[in-house]
């Protein structure tokens, strides 16, 4: 899955149509102005509200509960319906709509085109049919995209498509006897100008809409004093504002509307595009703002003698200008999604309309806790106008954002400005850091301009804030906002000479650790971490270990030793690899599996011939980019170097070898006894030795080699250690 951000689906055929707001206008059409479209929208909303907050959701009524619904998307789904419609199904939507017949095809086309400009936000509408459409209707609405209309599936995946994964399914069920389905999509991801800082998050009480005092995690941060203001009705507003895109299209603005105590939805939300404002006269204005997932779905049709339809959707319905079949609308169904959280907004929203065939002094400082029952009003930039996009309303203690949008599975995220580390140690436990606050978190951190995040950002971050280091970096989930990946890394404690953390920390398994983190989507990410370890395939981790390396190790400009995954320079590589030597016991050939660049193969060689043994080198290694390196390298020995799996590789003349040397870690752990039995069996030859070393950072609480070998049923005939830090750098052999 990848972002979407200026567009939801295009094309025809049943794609949907996008708005990017970069496409010609319809020859001889009327521009529809932003304003005309704003007011007409939020005069839709006026009506709409007191119904969606009288009759609320399956779970209860709103009033006393959560809502959240797009007067956006509603007014661009009834208006592009009222565009085929006549008579008097015109006019009563005409009344509703401000737009209906051949004037309201131009007004959706302008309204979509407008909100469009907005960056981050992506506008698009889809028809599929069974009955005929007229031409004229489709060349009216040329941003439109038609289709026949088949299956669910179909549907269900331009609602994905369109919202960027952020709505999974249309929000009705289509009857069997549908002969028309359109579908509205909106959908912003978008990062604040100024985001909240994530060490200010903590508890703070919320009384909700029935007097339970909740602790919910709440953001605190300043906004700029004109940002806040208070309305005619009493209530008091904050906006944020989202970031501009690279183009300079304007960035979207959100309103949180905190009403007089005691105040419901239907006569909050409005004052949010309210036009009588009061400045709050404050020096300063902060913010306390618990963090929040809405989602709601309305039945419209059942607000439909609220919003004055009644031809729409009864038998005298004529939407001849749509379709010369007799139709009316059967039902009206919309889905909306709000998050909030320190870097950003996620907002989505579906509109689905289904069609039947009709039988015939000094200045104090203010600060605004939104701690008791407020609304969120999500608005385009302002050259389209206070158009509410979404309106929700909290009522109940805010459950804070949902786990990382997506799991990543094998792709890789489209942009990646923050992380954050589930660290595995080499017994399977994860790793937290304990603050002195009483918080336990995960190591998190910004990626610095001019790093690569999966090598540089992967590398420094869970150092300077853990003292952990990585050997292994796989991504399991990403959030567009924030463009914040999630990823687990293995790896181990490090007490060497980098830069690094020296802090407590708390491990378990992930079902131990989890309930421990403070953030509650750090509780969900580790459980997702452990459950994307447990359920890798080799293909997928061979696949990691390779794109790791490779980043890692063939950088331009990278000494032999760095490209052999060694950190220091040619005389501590001699100091913790040489002790490799001290398994070989007379002349003949060795085997280096996990060759890398070919460096060990190569000072084993020269090593051996300082004591007198005469050694010849091979090498395999999993990386094709590797093996090149090495064959670069060593040219003499370039037909000695070959791609392959320790798991299987075998070579194609059917040699064996005099010592053969694997690290212990070039498998999954479960999976090294397989290599053991592999190699004595098929890569040793009768009277050689396997060697088998371990390599891990000061401080590192992985077991030696020694300890390895045995572990994996072989009997271990000898051991080295490096003359560096112990416990850094062991070799242990056993005999063919």
């Amino acid at each position: 899955m990848t972002e979407r951000t200026d567009g939801a689906a295009g094309g025809d055929g049943g794609d949907g149509g996008d708005v990017r707001g970069a496409a010609a206008r319809t020859a001889g059409s009327a521009a529809v102005s932003p304003a005309r479209y704003a007011v007409a929208v939020r005069e839709l909303a006026a009506r709409w509200l007191p119904a969606v907050a009288g009759a609320g959701s399956p779970d209860g009524p709103a009033e006393a509960g959560d809502l959240a619904c797009s007067p956006a998307g509603l007014w661009l789904a009834l208006a592009a319906l009222a565009a085929g419609a006549a008579g008097d199904t015109a006019r009563e939507l005409r009344a509703l709509l401000g737009v209906a017949g051949p004037e309201a095809a131009p007004a959706v086309t302008d309204a979509a085109r407008a909100l469009a400009a907005t960056d981050a936000l992506a506008a698009a509408t889809g028809v599929w049919s069974r009955a005929e459409v007229r031409p004229g209707y489709r060349a009216a609405l040329p941003d439109v995209g038609f289709g026949p209309l088949t299956d669910r599936a179909a549907l269900d995946a331009w609602v994905r498509r369109a919202t960027g994964g952020l709505i999974g399914r249309l929000p009705l069920d289509v009857p069997a006897d549908a002969r028309l389905v359109l579908v509205n999509a909106l959908a912003l991801r978008a990062r604040w100008v100024t985001p909240f800082p994530e060490r200010d998050t903590r508890p703070r009480d919320f009384t909700d809409a029935a007097g339970r005092v909740r602790q919910v995690p709440t953001m605190h941060g300043d906004v700029p004093v004109d940002a806040a203001w208070t309305t005619a009705g009493g209530a008091t507003v904050v906006e944020l504002r989202c970031e501009a895109g690279p183009g300079g299209a304007a960035g979207a603005r959100v309103r949180f509307v905190l009403g007089p105590p005691g105040t419901g939805a239907a006569a909050v939300l409005p004052e949010a595009w309210s036009d009588v404002r009061t400045p709050v006269g404050a020096g300063r204005v902060t913010v306390a703002l618990p963090r929040l997932t809405l989602r709601g779905t309305v039945d419209v049709t059942a607000h439909f003698g609220a919003l004055g339809l009644r031809h729409a959707a009864g038998p005298g319905a004529d939407f001849s200008g749509l379709s010369p079949e007799p139709l009316h609308v059967s039902r009206v169904a919309q889905e909306c999604l709000l998050r909030v959280g320190e870097l950003g907004v996620e907002a989505a929203a579906v509109t689905a309309v289904a069609v039947r065939r009709t039988a015939v002094a000094r200045r104090p400082a203010l600060r605004v806790a939104f701690d008791r029952p407020f609304g969120v009003v999500v608005l385009p930039a302002e050259g389209a106008g206070d158009v509410p996009l979404l309106a929700a309303w909290q009522a109940s203690a805010p459950a804070g954002p949902e786990p990382p949008a997506y799991a990543l599975d094998e792709e890789e995220p489209p942009e990646v400005r923050r992380m954050t580390f589930v660290p595995f140690l080499p017994n399977g436990h994860c790793v937290a850091v304990e603050h002195p606050d009483g918080s336990v978190r995960l190591p998190a951190g910004e990626v610095r301009p001019g790093e690569v995040w999966l090598r540089d950002t992967a590398l420094r971050v869970p150092l300077e804030t853990a003292g952990f280091r990585i050997q292994l970096v796989r991504p399991f989930a990403y959030r567009a906002v924030g463009r914040h990946v999630y990823v687990r890394v293995e790896g181990d404690r490090y007490q060497g000479r980098r830069r690094h953390a020296d802090v407590p920390w708390r491990t378990g398994t992930p079902e131990e650790l989890a309930p421990a983190l403070t953030d509650p989507v750090e509780r969900s990410a580790v459980r997702d971490a452990g459950a994307s370890r447990a359920s890798q395939s080799e293909a997928s981790y061979f696949a990691a270990v390779v794109r790791q390396i490779e980043l890692s190790y063939l950088r331009e400009g990278n000494p032999p030793e760095s490209g052999s995954g060694f950190g220091a320079g040619p005389e501590q590589w001699r100091v913790q690899r040489r002790m490799v030597v001290d398994g070989l016991h007379r002349d003949g050939t060795f085997l280096d599996v996990g060759c890398a660049n070919g460096l060990l193969m190569e000072s084993v060689a020269a090593w051996a011939a300082e004591d007198g043994r005469a050694v010849e080198p091979y090498g395999v290694d999993l990386s094709p980019g590797l093996v090149a390196e090495a064959r670069r390298r060593l040219p003499r020995w370039a037909d000695r170097i070959a791609v392959g799996n320790a798991l299987d590789w075998t070579p194609g003349d059917g040699r064996r070898f005099t010592f053969v040397h694997v690290l212990a870690d070039c498998v999954p752990p479960v999976r090294f006894p397989d290599v053991v039995r592999h190699a004595l069996d098929r890569l040793v030859e009768p009277g050689g030795r396997l060697l088998v070393s371990v390599y891990q950072p000061v401080g590192g609480t992985a077991p030696r080699a020694a300890e390895r070998l045995a572990a994996a049923g072989a009997v271990v005939a000898g051991h080295s250690e490096s003359a560096g830090v112990p416990g850094t750098a062991t070799t242990a052999w056993c005999d063919a």
